[in-house]
């Protein structure tokens, strides 16, 4: 786009300005789709994902960790396995394409609250319970064999 600009006065004289290039800048849409905003996870790794437009770079960051990938064809990209500390972490992406144009930050929180692994006790066998069955099968025996003999 160019402008130009002409100005008159009250006798009638006019002046031009020079041409002037326009760049009109393109704002980049931009979401990030998972994962949700306020989401809970029990564990410190998430995968990331969104829309933006087609091939454009998005660089996401996360405390002061950085990350870069190059959206699809279809505008759809993801980030797998990102690193995540326990409490409150803030995503920030931004996009932006081969002639400048740059998407606003959209930032997303969530939160991990880490799970201690339950740990199973063991249960002994009472041998108690071994014996007991050893001795009523013994007895039964016993029994069954006095019997024979009469």
């Amino acid at each position: 786009h160019t402008l130009i600009a002409r100005a008159f006065d009250v006798a009638g004289n006019s002046a031009i300005t020079p041409v002037l290039p326009i760049r009109v800048r393109e704002v980049l849409a931009l979401t990030i789709d998972t994962p949700s905003e306020g989401a809970v996870l029990s564990i410190a790794r998430t995968d990331v994902s969104g829309l933006t437009k087609p091939r454009a770079t998005v660089s996401l960051t996360i405390a002061s960790a950085s990350y870069t990938t190059t959206a699809e064809k279809d505008g759809r990209y993801s980030f797998t396995g990102i690193a995540l500390a326990s409490g409150s972490n803030t995503m920030r992406a931004i996009a932006s394409d081969s002639e400048g144009n740059s998407s606003l930050p959209v930032l997303r929180t969530v939160r991990v609250t880490l799970l201690v692994p339950s740990q199973t006790i063991p249960v002994p066998i009472k041998p108690i319970t071994y014996w007991l069955m050893l001795g009523l099968m013994l007895l039964l025996g016993m029994f069954a064999t006095r019997r024979d003999a009469r």
